[in-house]
């Protein structure tokens, strides 16, 4: 896409109860699922659940073995539960009796800074010094040693690479058997449109043309689509395919594309006129 949309995307009509509600259960059912920091704007939080649901029934998502909310695993079981919980409440403990750090949670001062803590908050500030090396620990167990039990069993279909907003456009990575891909990308097409016509994307036009291009004809991809040649920066030669996607699903989705397609004429005839 030629354009960004974020003013559209992040704009303050969208910070409603409800999508933050959706934006909360996207988050709990499915962001710990992804290998890669996962992210969503509030304004797509309803659609975009709805798209996982639906893969996540049809398919299902392996758990995570990983990473953890994109960072890999750091340390031992002996880090975890024995070195850094005493460590940990040392530091924590000069910390917040030695010294009066920054209360990050409360709202700013008039001069824009933060307050520093209370005492109180000083003081049961301090235990989590110890127990939050244990909690780190005991996920971190979940995802190296029983989420790939639970995955040989459960066989679910599709990893999550990645959920994000990138440059304005819905971005997801998803590994799954290429039976799947299709259907996966239908799915991820139609989130798109439905975005666009509530009013929290791209223009709905934007997308008529929206298309893919890929390179055939190399060792990974053999079949050959002869369109467009060219030679990669390794050297080795490419054929490039581009073709429109979104088209198909549209008129699925009940869009009239002849109105759609005069509404693009119309435009394109407008910026043509000599001013």
């Amino acid at each position: 896409m030629s354009i960004c949309n974020n003013d559209v995307t992040y704009a303050a009509q969208w910070d409603t109860p409800e999508n933050r509600k959706a934006l909360a259960t996207l988050e709990k059912k499915f962001f710990n699922r992804s290998e890669c920091r996962p992210d969503c704007p509030v304004a797509w939080a309803p659609e975009v659940l709805e798209l996982m649901e639906t893969l996540e029934r049809e398919l299902g998502f392996a758990h995570n073995e990983k990473t953890m909310r994109g960072y890999y695993i750091q340390g031992t079981p002996k880090d975890w539960f024995i070195t850094r919980p005493w460590s940990g409440l040392l530091s924590s403990f000069k910390s917040n009796v030695f010294s009066k750090p920054t209360d990050w949670e409360a709202p700013r001062q008039a001069d824009g800074s933060r307050p520093k803590r209370t005492l109180l908050k000083r003081i049961k500030a301090i235990p989590m010094g110890f127990f939050e090396p244990i909690g780190y620990g005991i996920r971190a167990l979940v995802i190296k040693y029983v989420n790939p039990l639970r995955n040989k069993y459960e066989k679910k279909r599709i990893t999550l690479g990645q959920l994000k907003e990138k440059y304005g456009s819905l971005t997801c990575y998803f590994h799954a058997p290429a039976a799947f891909s299709e259907f996966i990308e239908q799915e991820k097409a139609k989130c798109m449109i439905k975005l666009s016509l509530k009013g929290a994307y791209y223009p709905i036009e934007n997308l008529y043309n929206y298309s893919t291009e890929w390179h055939c004809g190399t060792e990974y991809h053999p079949d050959n689509y002869e369109v467009k040649h060219g030679t990669m920066s390794n050297g080795e030669p490419y054929t490039s395919v581009k073709m429109t996607t979104m088209r198909k699903y549209m008129k699925d989705m009940g869009i009239n594309l002849q109105e759609l397609q005069d509404k693009i004429d119309m435009k394109a005839a407008s910026k043509a006129d000599p001013v």
